[in-house]
């Protein structure tokens, strides 16, 4: 019988073939590192100094390690984040570190994740840290937009990867 595995309070799709759940494993600790190292050393190079944010490892993980979970869609991966952050970013450049941003972002990321149904409680920090900005900029939407965009396509990739090791015969995947 498969098992179920749980990711932030969802119950996600039960676990694929053997195969799959060894190559999930992997991409976590092999391609999302990976990925995050490229984009630090994009941002280090150029003038998006912000897209290597600390949200994006959690979603990574997310959709990587669970790719058919209710997280791993555009909305959670890419529409919810870009918009906290615009949202937060605003809110940033309109009141700095106040009692008040600090709780209309965290309100505004709950809307988003609840209006969108994006299933990424990561979405909230997302709003957040342009209050922690000592100089809130509008680079951290592009660079949020950007970053979350290339995570989704690497998602998309290996969705791909792991639904044919989940289906492999013999392994205990659907055609086996």
């Amino acid at each position: 019988m498969p098992i179920s595995m749980e990711v932030a309070g969802q119950v996600s799709e039960p676990a694929g073939s053997p195969a799959a759940q060894r190559a999930s494993l992997a991409a976590v600790l092999v391609v999302l590192p990976g990925m995050l190292a490229l984009l630090q050393l994009a941002s280090s190079r150029t003038d998006l100094k912000l897209l290597l944010f600390p949200p994006l490892a959690a979603l990574g993980y997310q959709v990587l390690r669970f790719p058919h979970s209710p997280a791993a869609h555009l909305r959670s991966v890419v529409l919810a984040p870009t918009l906290a952050c615009v949202f937060g970013t605003g809110l940033a450049m309109a009141g700095g570190l106040q009692v008040w941003t600090a709780a209309a972002a965290t309100l505004i990321g709950v809307v988003i994740v609840e209006l969108l149904r994006a299933h990424a409680p990561a979405t909230v920090a997302v709003a957040l840290l342009p209050m922690f900005s000592a100089t809130p900029s509008w680079i951290y939407p592009v660079s949020v937009l950007l970053a979350t965009t290339a995570l989704y396509g690497v998602f998309l990739a290996w969705r791909g990867i792991y639904d044919r090791l989940s289906a492999t015969p013999g392994e205990g995947g659907p055609g086996g």
